[in-house]
């Protein structure tokens, strides 16, 4: 589970590479591989038109005598991909379906990676009152390039606050009963800087919202910032670094990311700014060659400022993770890990379990057990400790996709200060737990 969710890359830190539906959305059944390979070729200079050939004329001289040879076509592209059923659960949106899928693109002389990965996902759950669904393309040129355009919808949208001790309590129908639409985007630009695995960055993001709360909810009761919908946009400048074997599924290596952002909240009557840091660090070690793996992250990420509450579910960086699904504190749900900030450390232990390797077909399948532990921020007080266990088995497909069916438990409480239980969720993701 840990590593970016499918970046761009080869097998060494310049050809690194994001995930996420949220980014690959959820799913717990099946799997239907698809793909082997096609290679394509393009001339050198395919901008060149080709010459006529001519006709009863001797071959020009060359000089020094040597005949001049012409070289073919140059550097293969191998395509592949897959698709797969998403079939996913959680305490919140209940039990749901769809189809994601990826589709790559790797010079044939690279042996893992890709340098072109196209991703959608469609997600409806059995209740048709939660959609999600999305597009995301990354490519590797001279610059390194994000996009993603997505669309959420709840028509039964459950709000229990933010940041504090409230999002662990269920509370009942004060809970649910609000709508909401919202569009989202972003594109994410890396320059390589010329040092080992270093690169900057910058991105745009936006996200629109249209809210509806139904009469004495909890929603329309607290009236957060938002809450009359809005569109909320930031810009954000960073940094980057990227040391690693492999991708996805680093064997060994680092990656290092840290941005800020400065954006602003447009609703019908205010326009409120606002600035944010984040940071995060992952890290991959073998403990025992790449028959077992050790890893961990560490993110924090805090804005200052007015964040409207339909943002609080998402964290800054170039992902832009949604948190309570499969990348962060999963367990809990994506509607209940609002805040205006988040500190969460997790570790994985990676045991591989088996390759089938025949001709085009290359599959590898590990065994993914993590911890996390972590709090979410109303304004600048931390609230409770939010733990997560949990289980995977992500799969490697060609080397370049990545699929991960997981478990994971999140504790909860029936009242303030009760005692917490464990709440599961499950699901099938193309994206990892970082």
């Amino acid at each position: 589970m840990i590593q970016r969710r499918t970046a761009i890359g080869g097998v060494t830190a310049p050809r690194p590479g994001l995930l996420g539906c949220a980014s690959g959305r959820w799913s717990l059944l099946g799997l239907l591989g698809a793909a082997g390979s096609l290679p394509l070729a393009y001339a050198a200079d395919p901008s060149s038109p080709e010459p006529e050939p001519l006709e009863d004329q001797a071959p020009l001289p060359v000089e020094g005598g040597d005949e001049t040879e012409v070289e073919g076509p140059q550097r293969p592209f191998t395509w592949g991909g897959m698709l797969i059923p998403l079939v996913g659960a959680n305490p919140v949106d209940g039990l749901g379906f769809g189809f994601g899928g990826e589709i790559y693109r790797r010079p044939s002389d690279w042996e893992k990676g890709y340098d072109f990965k196209l991703t959608p996902s469609i997600y409806l759950n059995t209740r048709l009152d939660y959609t999600n669904n999305f597009v995301r393309i990354e490519w590797e040129g001279e610059r390194r390039w994000l996009m993603m355009v997505g669309y959420q919808q709840w028509a039964n949208l459950s709000y229990a606050g933010a940041g504090g001790a409230s999002v662990l309590v269920d509370h009942g129908e004060a809970e649910i009963g609000n709508r909401i639409w919202t569009p989202y985007a972003f594109l994410t630009v890396n320059q390589p800087v010329g040092y080992q695995g270093w690169s900057v960055f910058g991105q745009g993001y936006a996200r629109w919202a249209a809210v509806r709360t139904r009469e004495d909810s909890l929603l329309d009761q607290t009236r957060p910032f938002g809450v009359d919908g809005g569109l909320y946009t930031d810009i954000s400048l960073g940094v980057e670094n990227r040391e690693h074997d492999r991708w996805p599924m680093p064997i060994a290596g680092h990656v290092f990311e840290a941005s800020v952002r400065i954006g602003s909240t447009f609703t019908p009557d205010q326009i409120r700014p606002l600035a944010g840091l984040f940071i995060e660090g992952a890290g991959w070690r073998p403990l025992f060659g790449e028959h077992l793996v050790l890893g961990g992250r560490v993110v924090f990420d805090k804005s200052t400022g007015r964040q409207p509450f339909f943002e609080q579910d998402k964290a800054a960086g170039r992902w832009r993770d949604e948190l309570g699904s499969e990348q962060a504190l999963a367990g809990y749900g994506r509607t209940r890990t609002r805040g205006d900030g988040l500190f969460a450390a997790l570790v994985e232990l990676r045991p591989a379990l088996f390759r089938i390797q025949r001709d085009w077909f290359d599959l590898q399948t590990h065994l993914s057990l993590t911890a996390e532990i972590g709090v979410l921020y109303d304004g600048w007080s931390a609230g409770p400790p939010l733990p997560t266990l949990g289980v995977g088995l992500p799969l490697l497909w060609q080397q370049a996709v990545q699929v991960r069916p997981f478990v994971a438990w999140g504790w909860r409480a029936q009242t303030l200060g009760g005692p917490r239980r464990p709440g599961l969720q499950f699901g099938v993701s193309v994206l990892d737990a970082l």
